[in-house]
């Protein structure tokens, strides 16, 4: 069996390379991330969404064990399916893992010197579906009737496509200026560290996968506010407040209660130590191990010299 877990749209001959083993007998397991651009290819160029959509025929067509990375993709995957009368075999859920791996890197003087003070945190790259721009209005309003009371709000995250302007919000406009910050080209430790010492973290996405940065944020112990929307209701539903990401007047209510009282936002991060499961990338590794030894051995019948191979 070949596991094919990269980005295979993007080589489509390496792909094509892995549809003919396919279609020569040997099982082929692919792993299903979303379906993000078939659901908005507004956010998306033309060009990506007919290459992203001509894979995920194929690979729905010659695949012999699928996984997705959540509930909420799996649903999206079988109803894509559905609809142009594509027959898909078992689709197993294999939860991704939380931890990030620092490898020993220190930490740099400048995260160091922003870990003094209070911030929310904000981790994702910065495009329209990560939707910063009700990040940066819920602060206008926030900053004009609370002032000196509201912390800062670090940006992490790397320049992607259609941003709505955020970068040239937070560099122009006034009201923004010394309370929102963006963070690029940060490393595993550096980022690591601001998670670790955030007042909270907000994740107002319009639409995931999974939802990485949210998982993140519990696995420091650190309360998130997310947005109420696919994947991210699966994440940690008892631990992490809910807002519409279309609904600034939400976002501004969640964040206020946590930045006004300390004691509710010391529950909530009592409430993650007791309750939270953290999954670690050891853990996702084992569950997909699992899942592919279970087929093999199904149909070990066929050909017990089949062997797994990683394709990454």
């Amino acid at each position: 069996m070949i596991f094919a877990s990269g980005h295979d749209w993007d080589y489509p001959d390496h792909f094509a390379h892995l549809c003919n083993h396919a279609n020569n007998g040997i099982s082929l397991a692919v792993l299903f991330y979303d379906i993000i651009p078939i659901k908005f290819p507004f956010t998306y160029t033309e060009e990506f969404v007919s290459r992203f959509e001509h894979w995920l025929q194929q690979a729905l067509s010659v695949a012999s064990l699928c996984f997705t990375i959540s509930l909420s993709t799996r649903s999206d995957l079988l109803e894509y399916a559905r609809s142009l009368n594509i027959s898909v075999p078992d689709i197993n859920i294999l939860r991704i893992g939380d931890n990030i791996p620092t490898q020993g890197n220190t930490v740099s003087e400048k995260i160091r010197e922003k870990q003094q003070e209070e911030y929310i945190l904000s981790v994702g790259t910065i495009e329209y579906r990560k939707n910063h721009i009700i990040l940066l209005n819920s602060y206008r309003y926030m900053i004009q009737n609370l002032g000196e009371k509201i912390p800062k709000l670090y940006i992490a995250g790397r320049q992607g496509l259609y941003d709505a302007n955020v970068s040239l919000q937070v560099e122009g406009d006034p009201l923004l200026k010394g309370k929102v910050e963006i963070l690029s080209g940060l490393d595993d430790s550096d980022l690591g560290a601001l998670y670790s010492s955030a007042m909270f973290t907000v994740y107002p996405s319009v639409y995931e996968g999974w939802g990485l940065p949210v998982a993140e944020s519990l696995c420091y112990g650190v309360p998130c506010i997310t947005s109420r929307s696919s994947s991210m209701l699966e994440i940690a539903p008892g631990l992490t407040p809910f807002a519409d990401p279309l609904m600034t007047n939400e976002w501004i209510e969640n964040m206020r209660l946590w930045i006004e009282s300390p004691k509710e936002l010391a529950n909530a991060r009592e409430q993650i130590k007791n309750s939270y499961h953290r999954v670690s990338w050891d853990d996702t590794a084992g569950l997909l191990k699992n899942h592919l030894e279970n087929f093999e051995v199904k149909f070990a019948d066929q050909d017990p010299s089949k062997e797994v191979l990683l394709n990454e």
